[in-house]
């Protein structure tokens, strides 16, 4: 077996919209021939994060963009997702590896309600990542 290879991936959309981030990733680069063992979803921290919490996750359910987010217009999205997260020291880490398939083809991405108001969300030079494994 060959080591695993890690892969860094920045969204191909992002926007926010009060306490929410929507964002979707462009998987397609990933050869076809490689399998995702794992996938970490990372976004930076500013502001208090001692008390920063993830409320839900959600996919998307359709198309959407950030110009339309920021005038309001929200997607569809599922029913929250029980996913593991962790508030790091100076992000908060997501583990997505259940998406590992379906984001290999075409995808709306992921929409997380977080506890603080909009005026925190803020990613300034630092956009939230994609860290994946292949083997």
């Amino acid at each position: 077996m060959s080591p695993a290879k890690s892969m860094l991936f920045l969204p191909r959309k992002l926007a926010n919209y009060r306490n929410k981030i929507f964002l979707a990733f462009d998987l397609s680069a990933v050869p076809p021939d490689m399998q995702i063992i794992f996938m970490t979803l990372y976004l930076p921290l500013f502001g208090n994060k001692d008390d920063l919490s993830v409320i839900s996750v959600r996919t998307i359910k359709e198309k959407w963009s950030p110009k339309r987010i920021n005038v309001g217009k929200i997607p569809g999205c599922s029913a929250p997702l029980k996913l593991q997260y962790q508030n790091e020291q100076t992000q908060l880490s997501v583990n997505v590896t259940r998406f590992r398939q379906k984001w290999r083809r075409k995808n709306y991405g992921l929409c997380l309600e977080l506890n603080i108001d909009k005026s925190l969300i803020h990613f300034g030079n630092q956009n939230p990542y994609l860290l994946l494994s292949a083997i």
